[in-house]
């Protein structure tokens, strides 16, 4: 990987963390990079679909935490059950947005300093394909990642 294209794919995932910024920011660098670098465009790719696999996952938790106030009015608001369904419910939904965020951060964290060391970083559930179609068209010395 060449040095530019180090900079530029670590900018790619670095884009990744903030949430929707990645599919503004990814596009930006696809499309002025995919006829001069495959590496950039791979690693643009990669964070598309990452972010759009974070936001399939976080979507679904934030309607479950918007949720509890419609159960309390169902279930009426003045019992001990109510309240604690709830709870529970905030509860699950907060836990689940915590764990996404944190392990999608950690993951574009260390896409960052795979890209700044010139080797190839293929996102979790969501960089398979786009890895397989990378080396179609790119040979390239890192190993295929492990399943």
């Amino acid at each position: 990987m060449r040095p530019e294209e180090r900079g530029l794919s670590a900018l790619s995932h670095l884009s990744t963390i903030v949430p929707l910024w990645a599919l503004v920011g990814n596009a930006v660098l696809y499309f002025l990079y995919r006829q001069s670098s495959r590496v950039v465009c791979f690693h643009a790719r990669q964070g598309i679909n990452f972010q759009l696999l974070f936001l399939v996952c976080v979507i679904p938790l934030i309607f479950l935490y918007l949720l509890s106030p419609l159960v309390e009015v169902l279930l009426g608001s003045g019992s001990a059950l109510t309240a604690q369904v709830c709870r529970g419910i905030r509860f699950a939904a907060d836990a689940g947005i915590g764990l996404t965020a944190a392990a999608y951060a950690a993951c574009c964290l260390i896409g960052i300093y795979q890209a700044l060391r010139g080797r190839i970083f293929v996102y979790p559930l969501a960089g398979k394909q786009v890895y397989r179609q990378f080396l179609r068209h790119v040979r390239i010395q890192d190993p295929a990642p492990k399943e």
